[in-house]
């Protein structure tokens, strides 16, 4: 629809000289720009896609940059947007400037040395849903708007009440208004279950959040993580960085994702232009095109202010986008580790983003179904998120011949044994031990050095483990590492030295939980069961029995019935009793260990000699919970004998009794 005008806009934002008329171009660009806007914010139906939306963009603002050297003249209205039904909000919602490339890095680090020489950096990732502004009144959701430009958006009040993970009211009490940005996404495996054919997750989410009447269900598959506040009326927190922030927006009740510190520029490019970090953005179940980086001090922050259009202070590092087409030569069956049977599309091999494509995850039947995929079909293949290879639709446009129907397989593609309700029913099927086994040993578990992927799938085919807690019993299957070429006495010597650790070191409550493999049970999960412990299990036993009984974690915030049925089942399970040997010798390192439940609440104030960050994160590992600012809440204020200001007042007020120094705070730790 806007080709000829997109080619244009890259051949002018490259070489402006290339255009006839300014005026003309600059009018064009504004009336595209504006359906584009209306159709993706207000329509939920995108006419073009982001990459092809930035190159408008830039265009149009080189233009209103240089409007006297190219002679146009721009209208004294320029929003690009419908202003009917618009809500004001509190702050400015700015946008992001974007950087695409190592010198784009360097270039924002040389700004920032302008203002402090000795910033870090937080990275958080970058959202691919619905910017929203929350708005609280003494501590009440009063309002929810969404982001149509800096100034203006549209409430959506009467659904984003039914959102989960959306305080109605916060956990502190408040006589100001406060209002948080934050963003609201439906999750991939929330989107599969209500696909339409051409849309996706972003779509879905703002079809459901704006429609007039709310369909309640569809509300509560929402989720959103905040990670901002952009406007407070008073001056009432002590939050001097972003890291600080993140944890007082926990503190508050709200969602906040998982982020990254980096200390200087080196580590912060080697960080975004590293091809792990794609991986990591594919294995969340959430979209995601990219990383947003912010200045950590705000008080830099500040003092490098904003535009019109960005803060100075932040960046978007996007992962290029392309789309090509390929078509679809076979389906394989991968077995995961719940013995799920997920469908993966062969493709011929196609070049994209520098990459060679030759297969792309199908999901499940719902996704193929949802967009008529067949095998021989020619289909648009992008990188979702600009990273992960995925197939967007049918390419119509091209004849599709000798179409075969993709069915569902009866009998498992790696034990040969059947498969009831799309799950592979062996308890003893080699694909289900090895991603078990990669869970117990992987970063999520135990996070063994020395055990990666070829060692466990060596040793899986080769000494038929029936269980994945086998994999640390090293003795029984040295013989065969020990004929296989490349692992000679070096590698073995390793490997014993490095089980010979997981022995000797505590385990923390959370990696033996995760290491149990129990179904939909990650870190987060995890560490809400071990605060939902009233008292630690001294036993082993003691600990299958707790979870034995649904009753006990259940009601807890993020638990429910379904995943409560499925702890259950894992821990009166046959496999469960197999790893109970082993994991009792693990069990033995984390006996003595003080475990807090959600019960103990603490804030800290000062500068301790190991650091506050490291600080918070012992105690937090230990079940506690951090406030970034002392409430009624709090059991305790670790202080810095020195230590004053405004956090030290109001736990005085507040009679919150003070642990001072170094050596207090470590035996207060031991003795509690």
């Amino acid at each position: 629809m806007y080709q000829d005008l997109i080619e244009q806009s890259k051949e002018f934002n490259a070489n402006p000289k290339t255009i006839d008329n300014y005026q003309i171009f600059y009018i064009n660009l504004h009336e595209a720009i504006k359906k584009a806007n209306k159709a993706y914010y207000e329509d939920s139906n995108p006419i073009m896609d982001d990459s092809s939306y930035d190159i408008l963009l830039e265009a149009i603002n080189l233009l209103k940059e240089n409007r006297k050297l190219y002679g146009i003249s721009v209208a004294q209205d320029e929003y690009l947007w419908d202003k009917e039904g618009e809500v004001e909000h509190k702050a400015p919602m700015l946008s992001q400037q974007k950087v695409k490339d190592e010198k784009g890095i360097l270039a924002f680090i040389k700004s920032v040395k302008e203002f402090s020489n000795t910033c870090d950096f937080v990275i958080e990732p970058k959202f691919d849903g619905l910017s929203i502004e929350l708005v609280y009144e003494d501590g009440v959701l009063k309002d929810a708007v969404t982001r149509w430009n800096w100034h203006i958006g549209e409430s959506v009040m009467r659904s984003i009440q039914y959102i989960p993970t959306i305080p109605q009211k916060l956990n502190w009490d408040f006589n100001w208004v406060l209002s948080i940005r934050g963003e609201v996404i439906l999750p991939i495996d929330k989107f599969l279950t209500l696909e339409k054919k051409n849309s996706n997750p972003r779509n879905l989410a703002s079809w459901i959040l704006r429609t007039l009447e709310p369909n309640v269900e569809h509300c509560k598959l929402l989720t959103c993580y905040a990670y901002d506040i952009i406007f407070n009326d008073t001056n009432h927190q002590e939050i001097k960085t972003q890291e600080e922030m993140h944890s007082y927006l926990q503190t508050l009740g709200f969602n906040v994702h998982d982020f990254f510190v980096k200390k200087n520029a080196s580590e912060l490019a080697s960080f975004l232009i590293n091809e792990e970090q794609a991986e990591w953005l594919q294995n969340q179940d959430i979209e995601m095109d990219g990383y947003v980086v912010k200045v950590n001090c705000l008080d830099t922050q500040k003092q490098m202010w904003f535009t019109g259009h960005h803060p100075k202070s932040s960046f978007a590092f996007k992962y290029q986008g392309e789309q090509t087409t390929t078509k679809i030569i076979w389906v394989t069956w991968q077995v995961g580790k719940s013995g799920i049977l997920t469908p993966v599309a062969e493709l011929e091999p196609t070049k994209l983003w520098g990459v060679i494509i030759k297969r792309a995850t199908l999901h499940n039947m719902d996704f193929i179904i949802a967009k008529g995929l067949h095998i021989n079909n020619y289909v648009y293949l992008q990188r979702s998120g600009d990273v992960i290879p995925y197939i967007v639709w049918v390419d119509e446009s091209k004849a599709q011949k000798n179409l075969e129907e993709i069915t569902f397989p009866t009998l498992c593609p790696t034990c040969k044994e059947r498969v009831v309700d799309k799950v592979c029913c062996n308890s003893r099927c080699p694909s289900k031990i090895m991603g078990k086994i990669m869970q117990v040993v992987g970063k999520n578990g135990f996070d063994l050095d020395w055990f990666g992927n070829e060692l466990v799938q060596l040793v899986t085919e080769k000494s038929q483990l029936s269980s994945p807690c086998q994999i640390l019993e090293l003795e029984r299957y040295i013989e065969v590492l020990e004929q296989e070429q490349g692992y000679g006495d070096k590698k073995i010597y390793n490997l014993r030295n490095s089980l010979s650790k997981l022995v000797k070191t505590p385990q923390s409550l959370e990696n033996i939980l995760v290491a149990y493999n129990i179904p939909l049970v990650n870190r987060g999960v995890a560490k809400i069961l071990v605060w939902g412990m009233k008292t630690q299990p001294k036993t082993f036993d003691e600990l299958q029995l707790w979870l034995f009984d649904e009753k006990n974690y259940k009601d807890l915030y993020g638990i429910g019935e379904v995943l409560a049925k499925e702890i259950s089942k894992k821990a009166n399970s046959v496999e469960m009793c197999m790893d109970k040997i082993v994991f009792e010798t693990i069990w033995l390192q984390i006996a003595e260990q003080k475990q807090w439940t959600s019960n103990f609440h603490f804030s800290i104030t000062g500068t301790f000699s190991e650091g506050r960050n490291e600080i918070v994160k012992k105690l937090e590992e230990k079940g506690a919970i951090f406030h970034a600012s002392p409430s009624k809440q709090c059991n305790v204020v670790f202080v810095w004998a020195e230590a004053w200001g405004s956090k030290l007042e109001k736990a005085q007020k507040l009679w919150i009794p003070l642990v001072e120094g170094d050596e207090a705070l470590w035996d207060y730790v031991k003795t509690h």
